[in-house]
């Protein structure tokens, strides 16, 4: 979710209802991706209650970066090695629309 660091303050009016759309959102939109599995077998992926959004998986993927245009981009990630409990084909997307600069 959109967010603001300094103040703590999420922008949730700029989140689409399925929470894979971000139009035109006040804050800058971080992604912060790690992708390399769980070679340690410890099977601890917490979902803590933290802002902004955390989702997690014990899975190897990759991430992509579209840049459309001026005004679109979109982000994936899928699974390319299920390693442990959970989702074996996990994969998640964003689309970030700002058309009011």
């Amino acid at each position: 979710m959109p967010y603001d660091s300094v103040t703590g303050d999420q922008d949730a009016a700029a989140v689409s209802a399925d929470t894979f759309t971000y139009t035109n959102p006040k804050y800058m939109v971080v992604i912060v991706t790690g992708a390399s599995g769980d070679h340690e077998d410890d099977d601890k992926c917490a979902q803590p209650d933290s802002r902004p959004s955390l989702t997690c998986t014990e899975n190897y993927g990759i991430g992509y970066f579209h840049p459309i245009n001026a005004t679109v981009a979109e982000w994936s990630f899928v699974t390319v090695k299920a390693d442990g409990p959970g989702p074996q084909d996990y994969s998640d997307h964003l689309t970030i629309i700002q058309n009011g600069h």
